[in-house]
């Protein structure tokens, strides 16, 4: 009976694992310079990783053709050096913790755009790029 119980244990977590690495499937990583890039189902760019060290970054509108729209979550941590970034309006989502420990004094947005509504509630200073006038949040 004992026998039977492990059998049918070790049998349910096996399938399960199965089942588990088939339904998660693993989205193919991309390199552009010092950026790692994942595609979306209609070919956009979700920036996943950047190998760099600069204190000011423009992120890019286009990544090797592919329109970029997302950052994902923790894709710029712990860049300490990371003091002003510049969002274009093609971003229209920004992933958790995506400048985590990044010590953020300015982002550069288009008026209107997703990134600065992420940028104002995350409290974070941000202007126009037509713009020398900080916005008070």
């Amino acid at each position: 009976m004992k026998k039977t119980l492990a059998f049918i244990l070790v049998l349910c977590l096996v399938c399960f694992s199965i089942s588990f690495a088939i339904g998660e499937e693993e989205k193919q990583e991309y390199k552009s310079g010092n950026y790692t890039f994942t595609l979306d189902e209609n070919g956009n760019a979700e920036i996943t990783g950047w190998n760099g060290k600069a204190d000011t970054l423009t992120i890019p509108s286009t990544l090797d053709g592919h329109t970029v729209t997302a950052i994902g979550d923790f894709t710029f941590n712990f860049c300490y050096s990371l003091a002003s970034i510049t969002i274009p309006d093609s971003v229209t989502s920004i992933g958790e913790r995506a400048f985590y420990s990044c010590p953020l004094s300015k982002v550069i947005v288009t008026k209107g755009s997703y990134a600065a509504e992420w940028a104002k509630n995350n409290n974070l200073p941000y202007s126009y790029p037509d713009s020398n006038d900080w916005l008070n949040n």
